[in-house]
């Protein structure tokens, strides 16, 4: 089954958001960042209720670790997509370091296949959000 989950949409302002990916790994605080990952293999990670659930619950505990905003987020099948407003420079990565190990065991727990190998094909992707006033 597909399911789609979103926590709250960003607010509708007169502002449009571009995106331009960012390859430094100097991450700072007072820029919103787009931030995605996707199952190894683009297998299915999200089949059931509990799964979703699970992420979400993962993703609550960083937020609250890492005191970290998140403006929204959308779960998929395969991937996720969050969109993060970090307090802190550095925040970032120590927040999706801990969001996907911690995330990984647990589903690895749930899904009793501990030690079968990775969960994600690879580390987050992140892209700068900016916005552009429109005049």
């Amino acid at each position: 089954m597909f399911q789609i989950r979103w926590l709250k949409a960003l607010k509708s302002t007169n502002t449009v958001v571009s995106s331009d990916h960012h390859r430094s790994l100097i991450m700072g605080s007072d820029i919103v960042y787009h931030v995605i990952n996707r199952a190894n293999a683009r297998m299915q990670i999200f089949d059931e209720d509990k799964d979703y659930m699970l992420f979400e619950k993962v993703l609550e505990e960083a937020k609250e670790k890492f005191d970290m905003r998140i403006l929204s987020y959308c779960i998929m099948p395969n991937h996720w997509h969050l969109a993060l407003y970090p307090k802190t420079d550095g925040s970032l990565q120590l927040f999706m370091r801990w969001l996907s190990m911690t995330q990984t065991g647990r589903w690895h727990s749930q899904h009793k296949s501990i030690g079968s190998g990775h969960l994600y094909q690879e580390r987050y992707k992140s892209f700068l959000l900016q916005a552009i006033n429109r005049s």
